[in-house]
């Protein structure tokens, strides 16, 4: 068990009934086994269930027609992983493709060419990586059940697009949505400015103005909107 802050800590006492240690912890504090173990039988008798309910408040299956319940996790997960390079070359790769439904055709992979999507393979990789490292802290019961819907949709998705990448297949629509959220808007903008050779301050003017009303309840799709700002400055 891991702790990004003495709050996490507080926190993690309180939820295992160690109040009266909350008030001389430190940030050296580490978690007995038997803490863990405690921590860890109530989490798994509340959060499935919390998982569930959660869920079951969508009256739609598609998560893209429910996009805006995932937001909270993936908000988080940005949170945490700032700056990593898995960012960038995923950011790289939505930048310089076109992936419209006329453009989005299968492209000729051979053991020489596959040396150009590598950066993008390592990248889904190292997201997957993340995602995992990140259920290694702490975090309290909604943030973690936020980030639980999150890791549901975005595991199986990686497999699809890898699995797309490798055997020359387009890749959905739905799943490409998904990638977008999770690279960071920063990366996105650097990555469209060194490819298109714009500058980053008239790009995040641009994006300010596509995504202006489109907030996380909208039902627009923000990969509709990324497409539309790249034909602009192409």
């Amino acid at each position: 068990m891991k702790f990004k802050d003495i709050n996490d800590i507080k926190h993690f006492l309180l939820e295992i009934n160690k109040a009266g240690l909350v008030s001389s912890v430190t940030t050296d504090f580490v978690p007995s086994q038997s803490m863990v173990d405690d921590f860890i039988k109530s989490r798994k008798s509340i959060v499935p269930k919390l998982k569930d309910f959660r869920r079951s408040q969508s009256s739609k299956a598609d998560w893209r027609k429910n996009r805006y319940k995932l937001m909270k996790g993936i908000k988080a997960y940005h949170k945490s992983t700032t700056g990593k390079k898995h960012h960038r070359a995923l950011g790289r790769y939505l930048a310089t493709r076109d992936f419209r439904p006329s453009a989005n055709k299968p492209e000729s992979y051979n053991p020489v060419l596959i040396n150009e999507v590598c950066d993008v393979l390592k990248g889904l990789s190292s997201l997957r990586t993340h995602l995992f490292i990140e259920f290694e802290y702490f975090h309290p019961v909604d943030e973690q059940i936020d980030l639980e819907i999150v890791l549901d949709e975005v595991l199986p998705m990686i497999s699809r697009v890898e699995n797309n990448i490798l055997t020359n297949t387009p890749i959905q629509e739905d799943d490409l949505e998904l990638l977008l959220r999770l690279v960071e808007k920063k990366i996105l903008i650097n990555e469209l400015s060194d490819y298109y050779n714009k500058q980053s301050k008239e790009l995040e003017e641009l994006f300010d103005l596509y995504y202006k009303g489109v907030d996380d309840l909208s039902e627009e799709s923000h990969f509709d909107i990324f497409n539309k700002i790249k034909t602009e400055i192409a």
